[in-house]
Order: C-alpha cells, then structure tokens, then sequence
C-alpha cells in the first residue's frame, strides 16, 4: 500500500525518520528468521546427502545378500570367434560345475514348398477360378488364407504374406526365364524341427496343384554334440542338453572342431560386488566426516553432534565386525576374509601378513577355495549383507528415521513462512500506526510554525 511523504509541514525529516524506525524494527527479526531458515535448509541438504550415501550402500549389499545372486554361476566358451560366435550359452544358479566340450552338426529349419515344374508359366496365370480358403498347418500352429475368384500367382502370394493369423509363412514367386519359362510358387515356414513340416489344405478343388506341392526341404532339429553325445532341439536354443544350461546355436562350421564350455560360480562378479560394497561404504565414512567435521574456526558440519549420525556409523561398522551366527567357522568375520577398518573406519585390505597371508591374499584364497563360505558369510540368515540391509532400510525407507529427521527440518521451514507472514502483517500494521503518530506531530508543528512567524511579523511592526 502506497504511503504518503510526512514532514512537509513542518519542515523535518519525519519519512526518514519512519523509514529508520521500521528498518529498527524488522532487520533483527527478519535476521532470527532468516538463520532458522537456512538452518532448516542445511539440514534438510545434510540429511539428503546422508540418505543418499546410505542408499549407495543398500544398492551395492543388495547382491551381496541374495544368495541367488552370490550363487550364479558363469559359462565361459573358448575356442570360437568372439566377433562371430558358434554358440551362447547361460547358466543358471543351479548349473553343476564343470567343462563340456560342444560340437555343432547342424541348425534347426523349417520347410519348404513349392510349385511343380509346368503349373506356372507367368506370376500373372490365374490360380483359382472360384476362389475358396487354404489353410497352412506346421507342427501345432495354422492359419487360413482367404483367395479371392481369379486370384493370380502374385496375388495368392500377396494374400498369403498379410494374413494376420500368418504363423511365419513367407511366400515368393520366382520366375526362370529363358526359352521355356517357369514361375514357382514358393511357401517357407519358419516352424522348425523334425515333423514340423508345413502343409496345405485347399477348399477349392481348383487349388490342388497348391496341397501337392514339392517339397525342397523338409523341417529339422539342431544338432550338437556334447562331450560325444548327441541332441537335438527342434529349435536352435538348447534348454537343458546340459541340465541348467541354456546353449544357442548360431552358425556350424564342421572345420572349427568343438568349442570348451567351463561353468563355474560367478567368482569375478561376487568379488566386484564385494569391492563395490567396499566402495560404497567409504564413501559414506567420508560423507559422515564432512557432515560432523569439527573446525575451530566455525565452519563445522551440519550434522556436528547428531546423535542419528553417531547411531548409524556406529551400528553399521559394529556389524562389519561382529561374528556371523552360521558362518563357517574359519570365515565367519570379514577379518578372516581380509578386510579390516582403518583407523578412520574405512573397509580395506588388511596389509599386514599374520600368517596366513595379507587381506587380498587371504580374500583371493577364500574366493577360490571357500565360496560357498563367503555366501554365508554375507548373504546366510545372519550375514554380513543381510543385516546391513535390514538396517540400512530402517533408516532410508519412506517413514524412516531419515525422513523423520528431514520432516522435522521441513516444519521448521513451514514455520518460519507463518512467522514471515504474520510478521509482514505486524510490520504494515507497526509503519501505518507510526505514520499516524508522525503526521500528527507534523501538524502539530507546522500549526506552531505559523503561530510564530505570526508573532513575529507583528513584533517586527511595533
């Protein structure tokens, strides 16, 4: 709301004045809000930064604690090109450990059909005078083909091509030129395996010459040969050949000799995990040092003394280094795995050799020699990762202890808004009383102005 200047009747600096009082008034006020602000929002900027590194932990243990995980196992194939491979294979978590030695005979193909030698001359000879339906049958799958009235080779083709039931039924015409020339009708079926052959049904006897076709290649399985015996698939994937392995064929090549398959347990991707865990741990020791640093000059953490903070460091790193109730007995610590906490809490490598090696060598030997002991050790009932995980939710899910914490931080902030309000409201009401009290006061002295230039001018005339 605009306001009018005061002063003018009397001569003085009463806006100023005003304006000086007000300023009085709101600058300490306004500094109390301010601080209560931003110190809400350092907090809620800290507890975020928290949760976020809590969160990078909770990602990296959460392989850690699936045994399903820590179990899968990896099939490594040797001996072709990996830029054109013979094979893929998978294996799951059940696959046995061991070394096949694979051999491909043969893919898997479905049939083809086509026209005998003189039933066409031109992709234009009429098919079918009356039109009817002809129905494809592979294996367990069919579809029918309407053909219209005086359909010709092209247009049978065409029709078979849309048909939307079409199971994988491709139609060509080609026609041979030359002195006699012939056109083929020709059907493949992408239906593979032994008796899987395609087939044709006409409703039109006109359409014969199409249910009594050559056949130029007959449906069959794929054929490799593992450690000397052979099986077959009607497709070119091979779902336990080997029990729990998933091989697909690509190409044979009978020059190439057979390619080695080793399945073993997943020990490169276990020890990623474990070293990204590592990582991820470290990471929040040194997120919690910048939130609770202590610096002499003022410029401490936002989280300095937080009891939630204290809570979380020193439960988690508790954990790391407690026993694990089910564990091996020789690997039951991450100690006798390797790793040890520094003196600032960060996981590592222990460097010194206590007999039975330093930390990597000991971790090296356990992961080659006792990998069923580390899936105990982290993801067993009581496991190291397990725990951790339980706990770590406990303070990042939604209703958690965090976003109690970040909650409260979000009330304050709420609160100061309402106090800024309610304050700009006294602070209008606080200036309009001053300018009321001032522009009497103006008055006041400008009525007492010209009562003495009045007795002035009528003592300067005596």
């Amino acid at each position: 709301m605009g306001m009018s200047a005061i002063g003018v009747g009397s001569g003085l600096d009463l806006e100023g004045l005003v304006q000086q009082l007000v300023q009085v008034e709101r600058a300490p006020r306004l500094q109390r809000l301010d601080t209560r602000e931003k110190q809400a929002d350092v907090q809620l900027s800290a507890f975020g930064r928290l949760k976020s590194t809590l969160n990078k932990i909770n990602d990296s243990v959460s392989g850690l604690a699936d045994p399903k995980i820590m179990s899968a196992r990896t099939a490594t194939v040797t001996g072709q090109n990996e830029d054109n491979p013979l094979i893929n294979v998978t294996a799951n978590s059940k696959a046995a450990r061991g070394s096949y030695n694979i051999d491909v005979q043969a893919l898997a193909q479905g049939s083809r059909l086509q026209t005998q030698a003189n039933t066409f001359t031109s992709s234009d000879n009429e098919v079918t005078a009356t039109g009817g339906v002809l129905t494809f049958n592979a294996g367990d799958s069919t579809f029918d083909v309407e053909v219209q009235a005086g359909a010709t080779v092209s247009e049978v083709a065409a029709a078979v091509n849309q048909a939307a039931e079409n199971f994988g039924v491709s139609a060509s015409v080609v026609n041979t030129g030359g002195a006699n020339p012939q056109t083929y009708l020709v059907f493949n079926s992408s239906v593979t395996g032994a008796g899987n052959d395609l087939t044709i049904a006409s409703s039109a006897p006109d359409m014969d010459m199409l249910t009594t076709m050559d056949e130029v290649q007959t449906a069959d399985d794929a054929m490799i040969i593992v450690n000397d015996i052979a099986t077959y698939s009607a497709t070119n994937t091979f779902e336990n050949a080997v029990e729990n392995l998933e091989i697909t064929v690509n190409r044979k090549d009978l020059n190439n000799g057979p390619v080695r398959v080793d399945v073993d347990v997943d020990k490169e991707g276990v020890k990623e995990n474990i070293e990204a865990f590592m990582a991820a741990y470290n990471g929040m020791i040194d997120e919690v040092n910048r939130l609770t640093r202590y610096n002499p000059e003022g410029d401490n953490g936002a989280l300095i003394g937080d009891s939630l903070v204290r809570s979380i460091r020193g439960q988690l790193s508790g954990m790391l280094t407690q026993p694990v109730a089910g564990a091996a007995d020789g690997l039951n610590t991450l100690f006798q795995l390797g790793i040890t906490q520094d003196n600032d809490g960060k996981l590592q490598f222990d460097t010194r050799n206590l007999g039975g090696g330093t930390g990597e060598q000991r971790f090296e030997r356990a992961i080659n020699e006792q990998f069923d002991d580390i899936i105990a050790l982290f993801s067993g009932e009581n496991g190291v990762a397990t725990r951790l995980e339980s706990t770590l939710k406990q303070y990042t899910k939604s209703g958690g202890l965090i976003e109690g914490r970040e909650n409260v931080a979000k009330n304050q902030k709420d609160s100061v808004s309402r106090e800024r309000e309610n304050f700009e409201r006294f602070m209008e009401q606080y200036e309009q009383n001053l300018r009321r009290r001032y522009t009497a006061l103006d008055g006041t002295i400008a009525r007492l102005n010209q009562s003495s230039d009045f007795l002035f001018q009528r003592l300067n005339q005596m």
